[in-house]
């Protein structure tokens, strides 16, 4: 409900602004500009008399002036003073409405109401066009997250290690303002990263041993904890801590999280492929190895047979009428 002020001296001049508006309004009374000055601020219409006591309300106006545009409060003047020069006078010190007495009760009531929809009407306008505004702002920020997630993803993609990763995971986020820390198991070995791409602290290890069972995504305080296979993600500090942004936060750093953690496993079954190609090298190398040496030392015994063949010849033909 609207809120109305009236400036009166005359107690039935009053009685009758408060009986015409009492169902419309929140009204509250002054019975002279100094009381005034200390309500007006709360107000959004004014009913004053234009001259109480030698004082007129230009005073009250220019009081008004100093407040913020959007503050201003309606200011109608109600007085039986119709000179022309003192309507002049009350519009340029703020006043919107100048009706003089006597005036229709009911016309007079239609007016304030009109200004009174009109008041309301404006304000549902600036209502509609922050909260646009506040929309538009939260939409944008979730296109910059999700901007985020695609170039960070990319660049995990192109990691030829687990420490490129890591590196290269926490300081995307960092650079959007979300401080991480990471943590990636291979069987009984566990190497944990914090946003400066150092080794994790004790206090880390001791959080991803409670909470890395959790379930995929576990809030606790002002963090959370992602999980995904072999690699859990701590957020530690998110920039964006309204709800809209932060759920879009969470979305994209575990759907980020799934990105490296396919090319971690894929980075592993690389390294046990390389290893294993490296083993089989060696074992062909060493196999060509006993073969070259039977080789050479084949061909040192028949050089070795053929010089003692060549030394006795006549035993070698005795051999050969024996057997015949």
């Amino acid at each position: 409900m609207l809120r109305l002020l009236i400036i009166e001296a005359e107690d039935t001049q009053a009685e009758i602004f408060q009986l015409a508006l009492d169902e419309h309004f929140e009204i509250k009374r002054a019975h002279d500009f100094a009381s005034a000055k200390l309500l007006i601020k709360d107000c959004d219409i004014v009913i004053s008399d234009w001259q109480i006591n030698q004082q007129t309300a230009g005073c009250l106006a220019s009081k008004v002036k100093k407040h913020q545009h959007d503050k201003f409060p309606v200011l109608i003047v109600v007085s039986q003073d119709n000179r022309e020069s003192s309507m002049i006078a009350a519009y340029n010190n703020g006043a919107t409405f100048y009706i003089t007495r006597p005036y229709k009760v009911i016309q007079f009531t239609e007016c304030v109401l009109a200004v009174k929809s009109q008041i309301e009407t404006l304000a549902q306008i600036r209502h509609d066009r922050e909260q646009t505004a506040l929309s538009t702002q939260t939409a944008l920020g979730q296109c910059t997250l999700y901007g985020m997630g695609m170039d960070l993803t990319a660049s995990l993609i192109k990691a030829k290690d687990e420490a490129t990763l890591a590196k290269k995971l926490l300081g995307g986020l960092r650079l959007n303002g979300i401080h991480a820390a990471i943590e990636m198991t291979y069987q009984d070995t566990r190497t944990i990263y914090d946003s400066d791409d150092k080794q994790g602290d004790e206090n880390l290890e001791e959080v991803f041993s409670v909470l890395r069972g959790q379930g995929r995504c576990y809030r606790f305080g002002q963090r959370c904890i992602l999980t995904e296979g072999d690699m859990s993600l701590l957020l530690k500090h998110v920039v964006h801590t309204e709800d809209d942004l932060y759920e879009t936060t969470l979305d994209v750093c575990y759907k980020v999280l799934m990105v490296a953690q396919s090319h971690y496993v894929n980075l592993r079954e690389r390294h046990v492929l390389e290893h294993t190609q490296h083993e089989i090298a060696r074992l062909i190398e060493g196999s060509q190895q006993q073969v070259r040496s039977r080789i050479v030392t084949y061909e040192e015994d028949t050089d070795g047979r053929d010089q003692d063949t060549a030394t006795a010849p006549g035993r070698a033909r005795l051999l050969d009428m024996e057997r015949f």
